[in-house]
């Protein structure tokens, strides 16, 4: 609680694999929790609120954090900023100052992504979401979209 100062979060992880699981982050100064790198985070249960920017964070991560069955609400910003390939999922949220997930734009490559429905908008920011596969004959990336979900761009940007 109350912290965030230094490295603009209460829970900072620059290429680490921490498991946050059943807590309580609130009344940070930015982001509730901040998750950048080499990271293979798993955030689950929790309760994020109250804090002053995102309530989770994750930015150039690889591989993608698993974010899951958290309840996230009363953040100043995006309840969530999460690149486009992600695993997030039963998550609820409220309160927040834009009620939308906030998706970083990038290359859907080898992976299959799966954009689950979690009543809110998917907004994607900052470039195109692009699938594609490596070869022509190589594995081909999967990007499903679950009924019901909402995606909007920013202006110029497209999949």
């Amino acid at each position: 609680e109350y912290g965030g100062a230094e490295n603009n979060a209460n829970i900072y992880s620059a290429s680490a694999s921490p498991t946050i699981t059943n807590s309580t982050i609130r009344y940070g100064s930015a982001n509730g929790i901040y998750v950048t790198g080499e990271a293979n985070a798993i955030i689950s249960s929790n309760t994020i609120s109250s804090n002053g920017t995102y309530g989770i964070y994750s930015g150039d991560t690889s591989p993608y954090p698993i974010i899951a069955d958290n309840d996230i609400s009363g953040n100043g910003s995006y309840p969530v900023r999460i690149p486009a390939v992600m695993d997030l999922s039963g998550n609820s949220y409220s309160g927040n100052g834009n009620n939308a997930i906030e998706v970083l734009g990038e290359r859907v490559g080898l992976d299959t992504v799966t954009w689950y429905n979690e009543g809110l908008p998917y907004v994607v920011v900052e470039a195109d979401v692009t699938v594609a596969h490596g070869t022509r004959s190589g594995p081909v990336a999967t990007l499903t979209i679950e009924p019901g979900v909402g995606v909007r761009w920013e202006a110029v940007r497209g999949v």
